[in-house]
């Protein structure tokens, strides 16, 4: 099973733009998407990082490093995707996006999101779980 996590802190970012992490992500994944030209430019629309291809990761803020994170994650179309509070660094557009990105092909993986603004998330789970006192236990909605 090909698993992608992704934590608040990533430091997986290693090539010398933007556009050279997600084509390196498209190609874990999709191979035919590694292909297509657009591919890169569709997935960084979608992220709101359209306009940073040529960026080092390193030089973006906080919250555009952590949606070219959650971009990396779901490109590679791993099986199971777990994520640690992937909109701690968003705004209300950055979380919209993380949201957007998240959602699109969760009916093709399973997925887990640790929040602590669940609301942001709760239209895409199909359970909700919650820890309280140290006890995992069924959310109440």
């Amino acid at each position: 099973m090909r698993c992608h996590l992704l934590v608040q802190q990533s430091h997986l970012l290693v090539t010398t733009t933007v556009r050279e992490e997600v084509r390196s992500a498209l190609g874990r994944g999709r191979v035919d998407l590694a292909e297509r030209p657009d591919a890169v430019a569709e997935l960084l629309e979608r992220a709101g990082l359209a306009g940073l291809e040529e960026q080092h990761p390193l030089r973006l803020s906080g919250g555009q490093r952590q949606r070219l994170a959650v971009t990396l994650a779901v490109a590679a179309e791993p099986e199971l995707v777990l994520v640690d509070e992937p909109t701690s660094a968003q705004d209300l557009a950055g979380a919209e996006h993380v949201r957007r990105l998240v959602a699109d092909g969760a009916e093709r993986r399973a997925t887990v999101i640790v929040s602590h603004d669940p609301a942001t998330f709760a239209d895409l789970a199909t359970r909700h779980l919650e820890i309280h006192d140290g006890t995992i236990r069924e959310a109440t909605r």
